[in-house]
């Protein structure tokens, strides 16, 4: 654990979650080199290393694989996304939610429970994904099967890095949160490398790459959080209780959520072809930026909203830092699109030129996204989760009622529709109104009338 005060573990999350100091005015020197502002620019590094990651590593496989190829790989990815969000809400969200109650030896004690428990899906996860390969090499598919052996290795360390750092984040050691990042890709874009000198860039190749990467970065975070882990009084039962009973609404939410995302990229494929899913993805990887900082001040946001709903001083720190997101992504919302048939070309080329339309309707579908953010994790904080739940349940709904006509007369502009602006509008909406709702009586209920 790092030796900060309280005082200053409190300015830090604001710093990291609002952008204080450095997004409001031009700021004085000594605001710039105090503690919560230069860990604050720690924070928005870690996205950007994080998005440059994704980000190129989409345009690496794009480039170099076959078409089939990245398919599967995109096809695989999803499942694992699926894993990682059901695992966000069994032990990342309540990690910072419960966490942010436990003090010393209490949290080690949960932290390293909960962890246990983490591996344990991770594992299990792996066992699921084995079967699923041995399945498709019956069924005739051994090629592919081969191809994705490794991916499960990679995804078992992928979960894990998911869970440790949420874990980093409640230590505080955001440093070391930029750290594990940066290891990462660095590895990882330092494998293809040498990989595709000694044999083509095939996808288990590429596979390979990732799973020596992801395991070198857990390796990392393990050893930065050795002093938060302990065998003593681990509490197990109490432990996972703690977490199911918060996070059961937020396992049936996250299902919701990735069914809404993703069912639009398998009918458009059946119904309009692969160039339907392959133009989503393009112009879905130039929002990737916006993405990333979305989930990654989960972290920082739910840790922060947590700890000043206690203390009876959210509303402020709500209304700055949804101001702050807000701002910010409006502003690239409407830049990109503007050049966004030059950086097409540039780094995916003309084969996906003139998908300017799909780009504008992901622009605008993010702002409504980032509208959403904040409601989203203040309803979480106050474990209002059976509410997100019916908000995700409703959006699902309302996409899946609004496919045929969207496919049959957008086509591929129709199923960005469906995919992104359809969804995301709802949900801002619908956010905004349950909060307006619940936030008023539970500062009333809890005494923080403030």
């Amino acid at each position: 654990m790092m030796a900060e005060r309280p005082d200053e573990r409190e300015a830090l999350v604001s710093g990291a979650a609002t952008g204080r100091g450095y997004l409001s005015g031009l700021p004085s020197i000594s605001r710039l080199t105090n503690g919560a502002a230069l860990k604050g620019f720690v924070s928005v590094a870690d996205q950007g290393v994080a998005s440059a990651t994704s980000f190129f590593l989409n345009v690496y496989l794009a480039r170099k694989l076959p078409v089939n190829d990245y398919g599967l790989f995109v096809v695989a990815y999803t499942v694992l996304y699926l894993a990682a969000s059901l695992q966000d809400a069994v032990f990342g969200y309540p990690l910072l939610v419960i966490g942010s109650k436990e003090k010393g030896q209490g949290l080690k004690c949960y932290a390293s429970g909960i962890f246990i428990f983490q591996a344990a899906l991770s594992i299990a996860v792996a066992g699921l994904m084995i079967l699923g390969l041995l399945a498709a090499e019956a069924f005739g598919w051994a090629g592919q099967a081969r191809a994705l052996a490794v991916f499960v290795l990679f995804g078992l360390f992928y979960l894990g890095n998911q869970f440790l750092r949420r874990l980093l984040y409640l230590c505080g050691k955001e440093w070391m949160v930029l750290i594990v990042d940066a290891v990462l890709g660095i590895a990882l874009f330092a494998a293809l490398f040498i990989y595709s000198r000694s044999s083509p860039p095939g996808l288990a190749v590429s596979n390979a790459a990732l799973a020596v990467s992801a395991a070198l970065s857990f390796i990392t975070a393990v050893f930065f959080l050795r002093g938060v882990f302990t065998i003593k009084g681990l509490g197990l039962l109490r432990a996972v209780r703690e977490n199911l009973k918060f996070g059961k609404w937020l396992v049936a939410q996250n299902v919701c959520t990735w069914c809404t995302g993703q069912i639009y990229y398998l009918v458009s494929a059946a119904v309009l072809g692969m160039q339907a899913p392959a133009a989503l993805k393009v112009c879905a990887n130039l929002l990737a930026p916006l993405q990333v900082l979305f989930q990654g001040i989960d972290s920082v946001m739910t840790l922060a909203i947590s700890r000043r709903l206690d203390s009876g001083r959210a509303r402020p720190f709500i209304i700055k830092a949804g101001a702050a997101l807000v701002g910010f992504s409006a502003l690239y919302c409407v830049v990109l699109p503007l050049f966004s048939d030059e950086i097409i070309r540039l780094f995916y080329g003309p084969a996906y030129a003139g998908s300017g339309l799909i780009v504008w309707i992901f622009a605008v579908a993010f702002f409504f996204r980032s509208v959403a953010v904040v409601p989203n994790l203040v309803l979480i904080s106050m474990r209002a989760t059976r509410d997100t739940f019916f908000i995700h349940l409703t959006t699902f709904f309302i996409g899946l009622a609004a496919m045929y006509p969207l496919l049959r007369w957008g086509q591929v502009a129709g199923a960005a529709v469906g995919t992104v602006l359809l969804p995301y509008f709802f949900w801002a909406v619908f956010m905004l109104w349950r909060v307006s709702k619940v936030f008023p009586r539970y500062e009333t209920l809890s005494g923080h009338g403030g």
